[in-house]
């Protein structure tokens, strides 16, 4: 029995046993997990021709699991960039969470998957955040040139914090504000009389010394 004619018989005869929808769940996830393992970069037409599968599972199976298959495909086109698919999901009627999905493309510094979300309106400042806190120097720059909201000091504080140079010198230059906490960590740090300034403290107590000696 082929996926066309599976369809129709559940359908059909409306079933909905837990052991049916749970077999061929782990049996769908099996396969896409097979095919992403054996095609490291997959055409689309062959990704979509999966998800063809996975649309029966999420239409039929209990929440939990519907939740979980999309999850699974989420991490998987975000992890080959490609948000050309992206719309599958949407067509899947898995809703993509409009904060979730661009935090986690910043994070894994994902450019286009990222430029998907910021141009339908879903980056905001938090998204700044997190490319700034993983070091991402393209995605962070691309989101200051593109509109996406960065007058907030956390954006600043999590380069600083993690030692991202790059990342805490493009933050400022694009008009992101130094965070408070900056200030007072390298006015406990010199307080201390501690030995050894990484990068970024270096950075900023030559640059803005007069916000640290205040």
């Amino acid at each position: 029995m082929n996926f066309d004619e599976l369809w129709w018989f559940v359908h059909t005869f409306d079933l909905r046993l837990t052991e049916i929808e749970l077999t061929l769940l782990k049996m769908t996830c099996r396969a896409a997990r097979v095919t992403l393992k054996a095609h490291r970069t997959l055409r689309p037409s062959e990704l979509v021709s999966s998800l063809n599968m996975v649309r029966w599972t999420i239409a039929s199976a209990s929440p939990r699991y519907a939740i979980e298959i999309k999850e699974f495909w989420q991490d998987e086109i975000l992890r080959l960039d490609r948000p050309d698919l992206l719309p599958v999901l949407e067509v899947l009627e898995t809703p993509l969470d409009r904060q979730l999905l661009p935090h986690l493309a910043a994070k894994q510094s994902r450019l286009k998957c990222l430029t998907y979300f910021n141009e339908r309106g879903c980056c905001d400042k938090f998204t700044c955040v997190q490319a700034s806190e993983a070091g991402s120097v393209e995605c962070l720059r691309y989101l200051l040139e593109n509109g996406c909201p960065h007058d907030f000091e956390e954006i600043t504080y999590q380069a600083y914090r993690n030692n991202h140079l790059e990342c805490l010198q493009l933050a400022l230059e694009k008009g992101c504000p130094l965070s408070e906490d900056v200030c007072r960590n390298l006015q406990v740090f010199a307080a201390d009389e501690r030995d050894g300034y990484n990068a970024c403290q270096t950075y900023v107590l030559t640059n803005y010394a007069h916000r640290i000696n205040r």
